[in-house]
């Protein structure tokens, strides 16, 4: 998924990595989600949520830290050429199309280095097997209702349901 690491999640995955944890650890994984102490104000959306499961959810930061430092999030070249290779026929699965939906503004998973992925993976000739989409929003873009009912439209009018 990522090409490179953020900074801020750089500099998180090698605390979880030293083994820090705690309160430096909890504001290493706000200041990562870009919802730092201060920015509490008129908050919508991803830095609400955000809030709320920090505070409804004790070990949110560890679990967020955890799955950067464990988590498949870098290096999955094959897992796209496998799933590439179904959908150029090369592997039987299902006759429906890969749809990828991404924030325009995500600054993690940047929308342009999933679709570059995506074709290169892909080969020419292969555009007609998969529908790359990009919606208003940033890595949290899921957290607006209106972004998910985007979504919802895309699948439905891609896969028919």
């Amino acid at each position: 998924m990522l090409k490179s690491l953020p900074r801020e999640y750089a500099d998180l995955k090698n605390a979880t990595r030293d083994g820090v944890e705690g309160e430096v650890l909890k504001g290493l994984v706000k200041e990562a989600l870009g919802v730092a102490e201060g920015n509490g104000d008129g908050e919508v959306g991803f830095a609400r949520l955000v809030r709320w499961q920090f505070e409804q959810h004790e070990g949110h930061a560890m679990s967020f830290a955890s799955t950067l430092l464990n988590g498949p999030v870098q290096g999955q070249g094959e897992v796209w050429r496998e799933a590439c290779a179904i959908l150029k026929g090369k592997r039987k699965v299902s006759g429906e199309r890969l749809v990828v939906v991404c924030g325009a503004e995500d600054d993690v998973v940047r929308a342009e280095d999933v679709r570059e992925d995506l074709e290169r993976f892909m080969g020419d000739g292969e555009e007609g097997k998969f529908v790359f989409e990009t919606l208003p929003g940033g890595h949290g873009l899921l957290a607006d209702e209106r972004v998910c009912r985007d979504v919802l439209d895309i699948l439905g009018k891609e896969w028919g349901i």
